[in-house]
C-alpha cells in the first residue's frame, strides 16, 4: 500500500522514465505498469558480481527520470544499497527516491532526512518485530500535499471541508488525508511491543549485532564451500544472508523440524535465507551450521 501511495504522488509524463535495480521488489514495480503510469519507461540496472554499483545507477538516470525505486536491502541476496548515494544521483536530475525498506527497517539505522529519502515503505511483520497487516509509509512533508488522496472517507476530510450543499470536499493536510476508517487496532497493539524493544535496545546496537551475526554466518558458509550471494563487506549488507543451495526447500524443511527458522523460495528454490536478528546469538548460528553439516 505504501509503495502504491508513493507512485500516486508522482505525476507521470510521456517520455519520462523510472529506474529500478534488477532486484527491486514487485510491489515497487507493478504500480508503474498500471494506467496512467504505463506510459513511463521502466529501466532496470544490472548488478556486477552481486553488487549494484552507484556508477551503473548513474548511467541509467537522465533528465527525463522522474523516480528511482530501490529495495534498501534486497530480499533474495541481502545486498544493501547506499541510500544517500542513490539519493544524490536522483536529486541531481530532479528525480525522487522511493525506498522499499521491508528487509532493513528495524535491522539497520535509517535516517530518511540525512539520507535524502523522499518515500519509504515497510511492513511491520519482519525486522520491526510487529504484526502482519501493519505497514509504515514515510513521505517527505513537502510532497504530501502535492496530489489529492486516491480514496476518501470521513476521517480523511477537514471538519470544515465537506458540504452537501456546496458539493465540496477538502482533504486534511499531511498523512491524515490517507486515513479512510478504523485502522487495524489489534495489529497496532501487537506491533507496539516490538517497536519498544528496538527503541530500548537502540537501532545502532541492533545494527551492530545483526551485522556481526550475518558476518559470522557468512564466514561459516564460506568455510563449507557454499556460494554466498550476500556481500561480505558489512557496509553492503544487513541481516539477510542468502546462500545458493540446490536443495534449499529440503534444507528449509530439515531445519524447521529442528526448530531452526530459515527460508527458501528465491531464485527458483535454489536459495536459502538466514535472517539473524537482535534476539539471536552466535550459538544460534552454530546450531544452524551444525545441522547443515548433518544434512549434508
Amino acid at each position: 500500500a505504501g509503495a502504491n501511495l508513493a507512485v500516486e504522488l508522482i505525476e507521470p509524463r510521456i517520455g519520462g522514465n523510472v529506474v529500478f535495480d534488477e532486484w527491486s521488489y514487485p510491489s515497487s514495480i507493478f504500480p508503474w505498469m498500471l494506467p496512467p503510469r504505463d506510459v513511463v519507461e521502466r529501466r532496470f540496472v544490472k548488478s556486477q558480481d552481486g553488487i549494484v554499483e552507484l556508477e551503473s545507477i548513474a548511467d541509467a538516470i537522465d533528465d527525463d527520470t522522474i523516480a528511482v525505486s530501490i529495495s534498501h536491502i534486497t530480499q533474495g541476496e541481502g545486498f544493501r544499497q547506499d541510500l544517500a548515494g542513490v539519493s544524490q544521483l536522483a536529486h541531481a536530475h530532479g528525480a525522487l527516491l522511493l525506498v522499499d525498506a521491508a528487509q532493513s527497517a528495524g535491522a539497520v539505522n535509517i535516517d530518511v532526512h540525512q539520507q535524502g529519502v523522499d518515500f519509504l515503505s515497510a511492513g511491520a511483520c519482519k525486522w520491526l518485530l510487529g504484526a502482519a497487516g501493519i505497514g509504515f509509509f514515510y513521505a517527505a512533508r513537502h510532497l504530501m500535499d502535492r496530489m489529492p488522496p486516491h480514496a476518501a472517507g470521513p476521517t480523511s476530510v477537514r471538519e470544515d471541508g465537506f458540504s452537501i450543499e456546496r458539493d465540496a470536499f477538502k482533504p486534511k493536510s499531511g498523512a491524515d488525508r490517507f486515513q479512510l476508517g478504523t485502522p487495524n487496532l489489534l495489529g497496532l497493539a501487537a506491533t507496539v511491543p516490538g517497536l519498544e524493544i528496538l527503541t530500548e535496545v537502540g537501532i545502532d546496537t541492533v545494527e551492530q549485532h545483526v551485522k556481526d551475526l550475518s558476518g559470522y554466518c557468512i564466514q561459516g558458509l564460506n568455510d563449507r564451500g557454499f556460494n554466498v550471494l550476500t556481500p561480505d563487506n558489512p557496509r553492503k549488507r544487513g541481516g539477510v544472508v542468502a546462500v545458493v543451495m540446490d536443495q534449499a526447500p529440503e534444507v528449509e524443511q530439515f531445519m524447521r523440524e529442528r526448530n531452526i527458522d530459515v527460508y527458501s523460495g528465491h531464485t527458483h528454490n535454489k536459495t536459502l535465507r538466514i535472517d539473524p536478528h537482535i534476539f539471536n546469538n552466535r550459538e544460534d548460528i552454530d546450531k544452524f551450521l551444525v545441522n547443515l553439516d548433518a544434512y549434508q
